[in-house]
């Protein structure tokens, strides 16, 4: 098991901003949570660093096929679940599709807010 998952098991939220960890809620860590923290910053980060790009990735198709937020939700819990498996996939679906991974997403106005869009829609 990873240290962020260990971390995680702990009840704590762990997030990095600047080459820098933010643990909560404060109250649940313990000597040992810190301990392992410290013993295991950099091994954190990067774990940290592949899930964000694993969830790029993952919003990228989702918004490509316009996926809802409530459908969003679902597939980050599912690549998280399995994120070797996930970016395999996603990856695969990016190069079938002809998917621009360079290209910013957007807010689809005719889809309203909570809707992610790419510059070019779903090829049918």
């Amino acid at each position: 098991m990873s240290a962020l998952a260990k971390v995680r098991e702990m009840g704590l939220s762990v997030t990095a901003d600047r080459g820098r960890l933010a643990v909560e809620p404060r109250l649940l860590i313990t000597s040992a949570a810190r301990d392992l923290i410290k013993s295991a910053k950099a091994e954190i980060m990067a774990d940290l660093k592949a899930e964000a790009d694993l969830l790029d990735l993952v919003e990228h198709v989702a918004a490509f096929y316009q996926c809802g937020p409530e459908e969003l939700t679902v597939v980050r819990r599912v690549a998280l679940a399995d994120p070797a498996a996930a970016r395999e996939c996603f990856q695969a679906t990016a190069r079938f599709d002809g998917i621009d991974l360079s290209e910013p997403m957007r807010l689809a106005p005719e889809q309203g807010r909570d809707r992610l869009a790419p510059a070019k829609g779903p090829r049918r």
